[in-house]
C-alpha cells in the first residue's frame, strides 16, 4: 500500500502544530507552509481535509491559527490516513466464486490488522520518535 504525498504533508502538517502547542506558540499558515516546504495554497487545501475529518481547528482574527482539534494523543494515525486516502478496505467487490469470496476474507482479515496497528499509533508518540530522532541525528 502506498500513500499519497497528502497523507504525507497531512501527517507532518499536524506534527507540526502538535510541536507548537507543546511550545504554547501559536500554528499559523505561513509559518507551516515555509517550515515544512509546503506551497500554502496546497497546504489550505490540506487543511480543508483536516478540518473536515475534525483534526483541526481555525482559530481566526488577529492571533488565528491552527490548532488541533483534540489532543495529540488522541488522534490516532488511522484518522489521519484515513483523513486523505478515506477508509482503509482491501477487498475486492463481493463475488460468488469460491475463490473470490476466500480471498476477500484474507484480504478483509489483513485489512482489519493493518488498521488494528496502525490505530494504535498516535500523533504524541509520531512527535516524540520525531523529536528523539532529531536529537539523535544533531548529536
Amino acid at each position: 500500500m502506498k500513500l499519497s504525498t497528502k497523507t504525507h504533508y497531512g501527517l507532518r502538517i499536524l506534527m507540526h502544530i502538535a510541536i507548537d502547542k507543546r511550545t504554547n506558540k501559536r500554528s499559523c499558515g505561513k509559518d507551516i507552509s515555509s517550515r515544512q516546504g509546503i506551497n500554502e495554497a496546497y497546504m489550505e487545501q490540506l487543511m480543508i481535509s483536516l478540518k473536515n475529518a475534525s483534526l483541526v481547528k481555525t482559530i481566526r482574527g488577529r492571533n488565528g491559527g491552527y490548532q488541533l482539534a483534540k489532543d495529540a494523543h488522541l488522534i490516532s494515525l488511522l484518522e489521519v490516513v484515513e483523513a486523505f486516502e478515506g477508509p482503509i478496505d482491501l477487498t475486492e467487490s463481493s463475488g460468488t466464486v469460491p475463490e473470490q469470496v476466500a480471498a476477500n476474507g484474507i484480504w478483509l482479515r489483513l485489512g482489519e490488522h493493518i488498521k488494528k496497528q496502525v490505530r494504535a499509533v498516535n500523533l504524541d508518540q509520531i512527535v516524540d520518535e520525531g523529536l528523539q530522532q532529531s536529537a539523535d541525528y544533531i548529536i
